[in-house]
């Protein structure tokens, strides 16, 4: 078999398209977004109306860094919260927060809920679960605690407000 000069660039071109393939699927994975996420503050605020019902105002800060090289942004935040046996699942869809690569922002969500001033008090805190939703995934396993405030200290917190 004898190798002409077709041949020989038709084995050049092959070898590098598939090693220009090789370094465009190594390019594109690398810049896939990498995302790292705590949570840094979690205050609690209750309010009761007359009904002895408690409005639950829950204010998570979580700090979010994008390690990778495109732009993310977090779009929705979903919260699930353990109250005795049962878990009520609560969501923040006004977040957009975009965040630019190698950057580091904080943003903070906003959930409530109403609960019974009698199922408040069976708990001295409410572990919770925070997922964060971006274009291209979710981030999981942000857990926390919050502490029950009692109804005297909701009403003090009230009292210095207005």
């Amino acid at each position: 078999m004898e190798i002409t000069l077709e041949l020989a660039l038709g084995i050049l071109g092959s070898v590098t398209g598939v090693s220009s393939l090789i370094l465009e699927v190594k390019r594109y994975l690398k810049d896939k977004p990498r995302i790292e996420a705590e949570i840094v503050d979690t205050p609690r605020h209750s309010y009761y109306d007359q009904e002895d019902k408690c409005v639950l105002i829950l204010v998570i800060r979580v700090r979010v860094r994008n390690k990778g090289n495109r732009a993310i942004t977090i779009g929705e935040a979903r919260l699930i919260a353990t109250h005795g046996n049962q878990s009520v699942k609560l969501s923040c869809d006004n977040v957009d927060e975009r965040i630019e690569p190698n950057d580091l922002v904080s943003i903070e969500l906003s959930f409530n809920h109403l609960f019974s001033f009698d199922q408040l008090l069976k708990q001295d805190a409410i572990p919770f679960e925070l997922v964060l939703y971006h274009a291209h995934g979710e981030i999981k396993g942000l857990k926390g605690v919050s502490r029950v405030i009692t109804k005297e200290e909701s009403k003090q917190s009230r009292a210095a407000i207005t």
